[in-house]
């Protein structure tokens, strides 16, 4: 669960790479409007639930909202900062301790503050578009259908398909962290695989 590398810090300002995080933060009000329009197609509300997606242990991958994500905790006052640091390592401690008992960690994020995201603005991707019932086209063409959030499936999973397609999104981020990654002199074969708790610690 370990990263496979870690990458060098940036500490702030972060001016560098504003012009890479405007293109970020557009991308993602993009992806957050068409989200809502088809949430608001099927009347769905995520208002956090028992199985919550804040539980599930994603891995994050670009480099380009690892550090947004770092931006967005610059720009948090020195307590929550604090704050969230000290809860990441206890989740990282946490999960260490679920792994070598054999048990899948279903942890809070350390960025969940009663149920809503201490860095809102500066989420990734994932944390964006999880919950409904969607779709990609993969490299290869073949089309890939996901069923949504079991709290989505269990409300909706009988109605009819409106279509979420998430392939743009995912296409423009691949370019957006092809050019980062150059700007940033990051080799091909340093790949990031860290969780929420990784990043902030």
């Amino acid at each position: 669960m370990e990263m496979r590398y870690r990458p060098e810090p940036i500490k702030p300002p972060f001016e560098p790479l504003e012009t890479f995080f405007t293109r970020l933060k557009a991308l993602y009000g993009r992806m957050d409007l068409n989200y809502q329009e088809v949430a608001t197609r099927y009347g769905f509300h995520c208002t956090g639930c028992e199985k919550s997606c804040c539980r599930t242990l994603f891995f994050h991958h670009t480099h380009i909202e690892y550090y947004y994500l770092l931006a967005g905790l610059a720009a948090a006052d020195t307590k929550s900062q604090l704050k969230f640091r000290r809860r990441a390592a206890d989740v990282r401690r946490q999960c260490r301790s679920s792994v070598n008992d054999g048990a899948q960690p279903r942890i809070m994020c350390p960025l969940n503050e009663d149920g809503l995201c201490g860095l809102y603005a500066h989420r990734p991707m994932i944390c964006r578009l999880h919950g409904l019932s969607h779709h990609f086209v993969r490299p290869d063409k073949k089309r890939v259908h996901g069923p949504g959030c079991w709290l989505f499936t269990a409300q909706f999973g009988r109605m009819a398909y409106v279509a979420f397609d998430r392939t743009p999104y995912y296409k423009e981020l691949a370019g957006l962290e092809s050019m980062f990654r150059a700007a940033l002199h990051v080799a091909p074969q340093q790949r990031l695989k860290l969780t929420i708790a990784q990043m902030l610690v």
